[in-house]
């Protein structure tokens, strides 16, 4: 049986989309051009396969990472899991960074419903630390407002008040 049969469909589907929504809402929200946006896109990636690793011992992520182990396996995750996120943001009617950012604190609060009704306490503090953690290193994997790589900044304004509402949603503690 799948960890994830625990939870009702809907439940599912906002678990199976909010690494990606993270990644993406973050990566939308900032300016890095071409190069950065694929930047974050390949960051957004490797903090969702690090969940397993990062949380060896909290069945939930692993249910929602893929297992770098078993590619074939991870394929598929891969793939409903973008299907599942592609069919949230159009549901969601979401034409814009705005309009995902937004979706994205909605389902955080949700989630976090969730979390808090059926998972153990220092599970969901690690699915809360893993969820922002991904958020955290989509927006410093490319500078924003450079020109070739010249000027910039890490993490724009934007990005850090993203952090910060989806910190504050997750009730994960500023690092």
């Amino acid at each position: 049986m799948s960890y994830l049969q625990k939870f009702t469909e809907e439940e599912q589907e906002l678990l199976m989309s909010a690494p990606q929504m993270v990644g993406g809402a973050v990566a939308a929200i900032g300016s890095s051009g071409l190069i950065g946006s694929m930047k974050e896109a390949m960051a957004s990636v490797r903090a969702l396969m690090d969940g397993s690793q990062d949380y060896p011992n909290n069945e939930l992520i692993k249910a929602l990472s893929p297992n770098v182990k078993d590619a074939a396996a991870a394929k598929v995750l891969a793939k409903e899991q973008k299907e599942v996120f592609m069919e949230r943001l159009k549901a969601s009617g979401v034409k814009g960074p705005t309009e995902l950012a937004e979706l994205m604190i909605d389902d955080l609060c949700r989630i976090n419903d969730i979390l808090v009704e059926k998972e153990e306490t220092e599970s969901a503090n690690e699915v809360r630390a893993w969820l922002s953690g991904i958020g955290a290193k989509v927006a410093e994997a490319a500078k924003e407002g450079s020109f070739l790589g010249f000027g910039g900044v890490k993490v724009s304004d934007e990005e850090w008040g993203l952090l910060d509402r989806i910190n504050n949603t997750l009730n994960v503690p500023e690092v």
